[in-house]
C-alpha cells in the first residue's frame, strides 16, 4: 500500500484513510495504518497522518462478509485524534446500503435506508 500512496502523490497531501466502508476496528485499522506510515518512513522517508473511518466498525467485521451485514454497529462517534489518528471520522454515511445484499436485500446502493441506520444504532 506504501508504494500505491506514494505513487498517487501522498507526499503532498496530509495525510491518508483507512477503512472507509468497511468494518474493520478502530485499533486494527489504526495498527494497519502504522505498517503502512512504517513502509512509507523506511522506503521513502516519509510518514503521513491518518483517518479512520469508524461508521460502521463498533462490533468489528466478520471475514468475507462486507455488504449490509447483521450486527454491525455505529463505532466511535467523529472526533479529533483517538487510536493514533488525525480523526476519527463517519466517512461512509450511516444507513447507506452497499448494495441489495445482507440485511439490504431491497435497497440499492448508495440509497438511505433509515431501517440499516436504525440496524447500526441497536447493533442488529
Amino acid at each position: 500500500m506504501a508504494a500505491r500512496l506514494d505513487a498517487a502523490g501522498v507526499k503532498n497531501v496530509r495525510g491518508f484513510s483507512v477503512n472507509v466502508s468497511n468494518f474493520f476496528t478502530t485499533a486494527e485499522s489504526s495498527a494497519y495504518a502504522k505498517k503502512v506510515n512504517a513502509a512509507l518512513s523506511a522506503k521513502y522517508r516519509y510518514a503521513r497522518g491518518f483517518v479512520i473511518d469508524t461508521s460502521r466498525n463498533g462490533h468489528g467485521g466478520k471475514p468475507g462478509v462486507w455488504c449490509n451485514p447483521a450486527g454491525a454497529k455505529l463505532g466511535t462517534a467523529p472526533q479529533v485524534g483517538g487510536a493514533g489518528s488525525d480523526y476519527l471520522l463517519w466517512v461512509k454515511v450511516p444507513g447507506e446500503s452497499d448494495g441489495p445484499c445482507g440485511v439490504g436485500r431491497n435497497v440499492q446502493a448508495g440509497t438511505f435506508s433509515p431501517d440499516l441506520a436504525m440496524r447500526l444504532i441497536d447493533g442488529r
